[in-house]
C-alpha cells in the first residue's frame, strides 16, 4: 500500500469525507458520534481541514476550528487557539501514524496562520490510548467527566 498524501480539503472530497465519516460512526468507538452531513463537512474552515489520500481513495481526514478564548482559565483572555474538531483514521489504516501526519499537518497550518495554543475534547471509548496520543503532543489534561 502506497503511502497516503496529506493535503487540503477540496470540495470534490466531500462525499468520501461523509463515507468516511458514516464508517467511524457505524465503528462505534465514540460516545454520541453522529456522522457529519454533506454541510456540515463543507462548514469546516478549509485552511485547517486536511485529507490522507492515495489512488484516488481517502483514509482519514482532520479539522480544526479557530476560537479566542473566553473565560477558558487555562489559556489568557482573547489568545487564539485551534480546537481539534475531528479526526478520523479509517479502521484498516490505524495505528500506522496516519492520525500523527494528518494532526502535525493541521497544526503546522494553524502555526502558518499564527495560532500556537491547541485544544482537544475527545469521546473516545478508548479514552486512555486516546490521551495518551495527543499527550505525546504535549497536550495536558484539563479536566475529566466520568461516569457510570
Amino acid at each position: 500500500m502506497n503511502d497516503p498524501v496529506i493535503r487540503s480539503f477540496e470540495p470534490g472530497d466531500v462525499d468520501k469525507v461523509r463515507d468516511l465519516s458514516v464508517a467511524i460512526t457505524e465503528e462505534n468507538v465514540l460516545y454520541g458520534q453522529v456522522a457529519e452531513t454533506t454541510e456540515e463537512i463543507l462548514a469546516f474552515d478549509r485552511r485547517f481541514f486536511f485529507v490522507a489520500e492515495s489512488g484516488g481513495e481517502i483514509f482519514g481526514c482532520v479539522a480544526g476550528r479557530e476560537g479566542k478564548a473566553h473565560e477558558i482559565c487555562i489559556m489568557p483572555e482573547g489568545e487564539r487557539y485551534l480546537e481539534v474538531e475531528a479526526i478520523y483514521v479509517r479502521s484498516d489504516r490505524r495505528s500506522g501514524g496516519l492520525g500523527s501526519k494528518l494532526l502535525d499537518r493541521m497544526m503546522a497550518a494553524a502555526r502558518e496562520h499564527g495560532i500556537t495554543r491547541f485544544r482537544v475534547y475527545t469521546a473516545a471509548k478508548d479514552f486512555d490510548r486516546a490521551v495518551e496520543f495527543y499527550r505525546s503532543y504535549g497536550f495536558k489534561t484539563w479536566y475529566a467527566e466520568l461516569f457510570i
